[in-house]
């Protein structure tokens, strides 16, 4: 069937000529072992070709994703680190307290001054935050003081955490080998956790 139609494109003589150096190419024998031997080195050319343009790649990623803030019409902006094509905002928030919050402010700090003159209180701090907008206002945020019950959050949080990455932590138990040394006197103590009890 080709040679009837190369024979309509071709003359003869030339059409002869190319069949016959195109069979001569494809009689020679090669052993098994050499093209055995160049699917091993072709295959693994090609894999540390492939491997390296990814590495590359990733690498010229990596080096411009970065975690950053940008300030910008008085937002602090943090963004997340390690993405290759976005950069995703992990949150915004405006840089000074809020205006609107001015009179609110006023008026907690005439409380806490009232309860320092009573005696009642030693000091006080304050952290407000309307989460609809992020406005802000704060009170003594230099202060520290024990977080209490709100140490625990971070502890669930945590926990979390851990069972999303290994299934199965929030099923087993942990025993207490020795309790914690301080200064902190608990308020509810119906029910302690006691040494070698799980």
């Amino acid at each position: 069937m080709w040679s009837i139609i190369a024979r309509t494109f071709y003359p003869s003589k030339l059409f002869t000529k190319r069949h016959q150096k195109m069979t001569g190419i494809f009689k020679r024998k090669i052993p098994i072992l050499y093209a055995f031997l160049c699917m091993i080195i072709g295959g693994i050319f090609a894999y540390f070709l492939i491997n390296n343009s990814i590495t590359g790649s990733q690498q010229s990623l990596q080096k411009n994703a970065y975690s950053d803030t940008i300030v910008n019409n008085n937002l602090n902006t943090v963004r997340l680190n390690g993405y290759h094509y976005i950069r995703p905002i992990l949150f915004a928030e405006p840089r000074t307290e809020s205006a609107r919050y001015a009179s609110l402010k006023t008026e907690i700090n005439k409380i806490i001054d009232k309860n320092k003159a009573d005696g009642i209180l030693a000091t006080a701090s304050v952290y407000f935050r309307r989460f609809k907008d992020g406005e802000w206002i704060e009170i003594n945020p230099q202060d520290s003081f024990q977080p209490g019950s709100l140490l625990k959050i971070p502890i669930l949080i945590t926990f979390l955490k851990m069972d999303e990455d290994k299934p199965g932590v929030l099923n087993s138990y942990v025993i207490c080998d020795k309790l914690y040394e301080g200064n902190v006197v608990a308020n509810i103590t119906t029910k302690t956790i006691k040494v070698g009890q799980r």
